[in-house]
């Protein structure tokens, strides 16, 4: 079966359909036919090869989006680990004096997560809007498109405040359980 697709333009194609039997032996004689009958530099391609090289650049793009997210992740969680260690050491007094009147390491674990909870919340609820905006325009472009579902923020959220917690929770409890005689004397 033949199909020739093509009306005096520069691209002409004839699209063949093909068993799968002997396959280099029927594409050797399509390319010796093409070159007896129509040019010299007749191509002999496969439809799938075709739509790989169409897509190509979107693999590339998603690769792309792929380590420049997690290069963006990696700075995020330093920067948060850096702002809760500066933190932690800027009230490292405060922390003191809070414990010689008598507060308790989750009183001063939860004092120190509140901060930093407010801001994680806060991105969250301006980047969803922003995050969903640009996944569907870039969705838009395809012919055959996913449903961008709700469920996928929620767990970026979630992780984001997750691993939030777990940091400012381990340096605040180092913090909570620094000496406060030690952290006093100095003043």
């Amino acid at each position: 079966m033949a199909f020739v697709c093509g009306d005096d333009q520069i691209n002409n194609f004839i699209l063949l359909k093909v068993s799968g039997n002997r396959l280099p032996e029927t594409v050797g004689y399509i390319q010796n036919l093409g070159k007896q009958y129509f040019v010299e530099d007749f191509y002999v391609g496969f439809l799938d090869q075709f739509a790989a090289r169409l897509y190509q650049q979107e693999e590339h793009f998603a690769r792309l989006i792929s380590v420049f997210g997690a290069v963006t992740i990696l700075i995020s969680l330093m920067g948060i680990y850096g702002l809760i260690l500066f933190n932690a050491r800027f009230r490292i007094k405060e922390i003191g004096i809070r414990k010689v009147n008598g507060a308790t390491e989750v009183e001063m674990i939860a004092l120190l997560n509140k901060g930093f909870l407010k801001l994680i919340v806060f991105a969250f609820v301006l980047a969803i809007p922003l995050a969903w905006y640009v996944v569907r325009e870039w969705l838009s472009g395809f012919p055959y498109r996913i449903p961008v579902y709700w469920w996928v923020f929620l767990l970026a959220g979630v992780t984001t405040l997750l691993i939030t917690v777990l940091t400012v929770s381990y340096q605040s409890w180092k913090a909570a359980n620094t000496n406060p005689v030690e952290v006093l004397k100095n003043e």
